[in-house]
């Protein structure tokens, strides 16, 4: 009898959206509740309506202090996205002996364009017993992202691309973090990964195809996927963009394109190419210099988190000094292949004649398709 009761208060509650259910609000989000006994109805329930003004993940904690604890039936915790269609989204149980229960779920902008209202529902099932407790909500609501609820992205990145065996096209995508990916978007066709060749549009391929056992949710998370269908024939300039629609939120948008020329029958890694585009100097005589990614890969961003690779000056033939990739190009313009960043040491100023040598990465720290571009050496004459 009680499954029964149970199965048809699912039924009720993800058809309807628990509709009837006499509401509660509070302005704080720790709430004292006290769940009387069903009688007539399966459950008895109350419901607490919460906002959320963007992307988050939702943490609520449920506890009870009731003296007697045997219940058992058991409390349902339930939160519903509110609308024309009632839906909930996410549900659990707590059960006898349990002090307190958790609920987590992740709201990302697409739910959100279908609305920001939610409702928080506990159910006291139990025929014989009252439940007393409290409630903690946690979200992003109207005064901001509360402590411990900061909203917080995942990054797809592109982050190599290469033959493989039989002129398969591999990819490695990363989630550069520090958020998760919310299951939603395995359910659905968005994001995809795009392939072009040599210009035209090949097709594409689903997040839920590219990563069944959804290893990407994780940050930091990598995996390297071949293209399904796709073959390289002969050379072929390619290029793969991941949520080109830009459908889920992230922390860096910058990294979701790679471009390779690749060749069939060579397994080649993509990597990418630290070079010198120009060195001049100032209307103020100081020392400029453009460096280019030139690679068909990113430069990973740890390091900028490192004293090396150098940016370094020789001033007629003695060292004189330099900078790492952290000051030369904080906006991290240099992580993308074709990516420039432009850096003017203001104390290094042309006296008259004067040679000029700049070496970038003198300690091959940085693995690059191209070792031989590191390195220029000018002369420049003051002017007056």
């Amino acid at each position: 009898m009680v499954r029964r009761n149970l199965l048809w208060f699912f039924m009720i509650l993800f058809s309807l959206g628990l509709t009837g259910i006499s509401g509660v609000y509070a302005d704080k989000e720790l709430h004292d509740f006290l769940l009387y006994k069903a009688q007539g109805d399966p459950a008895f329930s109350l419901g607490f309506p919460i906002t959320i003004k963007g992307p988050c993940e939702v943490k609520i904690n449920m506890k009870v202090t009731s003296e007697d604890t045997s219940l058992k039936q058991p409390l349902l915790l339930t939160l519903t996205k509110m609308g024309k269609k009632k839906q909930a989204v996410a549900a659990v149980f707590y059960k006898q002996g349990q002090k307190s229960i958790n609920l987590r779920y992740a709201v990302d902008s697409i739910e959100l364009e279908r609305g920001h209202d939610y409702m928080v529902y506990i159910s006291n099932f139990s025929r014989k017993r009252n439940a007393a407790g409290q409630i903690l909500i946690t979200f992003y609501g109207k005064e901001g992202p509360e402590e411990g609820a900061k909203a917080v992205y995942a990054d797809l990145a592109i982050t190599g691309m290469r033959v493989y065996k039989k002129n398969e096209l591999l990819v490695e995508i990363t989630n550069k973090g520090p958020g998760k990916i919310p299951n939603i978007y395995y359910q659905k066709n968005i994001p995809v990964l795009q392939i072009y060749s040599d210009g035209k549009s090949w097709g594409e391929v689903s997040l839920a195809v590219l990563d069944p056992q959804k290893k990407l949710k994780e940050a930091g998370a990598k995996i390297s996927v071949i293209v399904p269908g796709y073959k390289v024939r002969g050379t072929q300039k390619i290029r793969a963009i991941i949520d080109s629609g830009n459908t889920l939120k992230e922390d860096n948008e910058r990294n979701n394109e790679l471009r390779a020329e690749l060749t069939a029958g060579e397994e080649k890694v993509s990597l990418p190419d630290l070079s010198i585009g120009n060195v001049y100097i100032t209307r103020q005589n100081q020392v400029a210099v453009r460096l280019v990614n030139k690679g068909h890969a990113q430069i990973s961003e740890r390091y900028w988190q490192k004293n090396v690779p150098t940016i370094y000056i020789y001033r007629n033939g003695r060292g004189w000094g330099g900078v790492t990739l952290k000051i030369f190009d904080p906006g991290k313009h240099l992580t993308k292949p074709g990516g420039e960043a432009l850096y003017i040491f203001e104390n290094l100023i042309v006296h008259g004649t004067e040679t000029i040598k700049v070496v970038v990465d003198s300690q091959n720290t940085l693995s690059e398709s191209d070792e031989n571009n590191n390195e220029i050496s000018k002369e420049f004459k003051a002017r007056r």
